[in-house]
């Protein structure tokens, strides 16, 4: 069972570096800009994905930090500052 959940953590950080990737090439504009969807911008999309992970993560690593992960509910307005903190979740 642990490599089934080493291969999917595995998979999770190589889907979110892609994604980290495809979003670097957008504009500051195009990343805040009004959008359809669950959540209005790209930048708050992205750092819903981050908040989840690091809600997932840290009870996985039992020390559940429960609704503490939503606060702030846009940690990293920035995406080079999101990239980085991501990245550290992943791994």
């Amino acid at each position: 069972m642990n490599n089934y959940f080493a291969i999917q953590a595995h998979n999770n950080a190589w889907s979110n570096f892609r994604l980290g990737k495809a979003c670097a090439a957008l504009s500051p504009k195009e990343l805040s800009k009004a959008r359809t969807g669950f959540f209005p911008t790209i930048i708050e999309t992205l750092n819903h994905i981050h908040i989840v992970d690091r809600f997932y993560v840290s009870a996985l690593e039992g020390q559940c930090i429960g609704l503490e992960a939503f606060e702030p509910l846009i940690p990293f307005p920035k995406l080079e500052q999101l990239i980085v903190e991501q990245r550290k979740i992943d791994q």
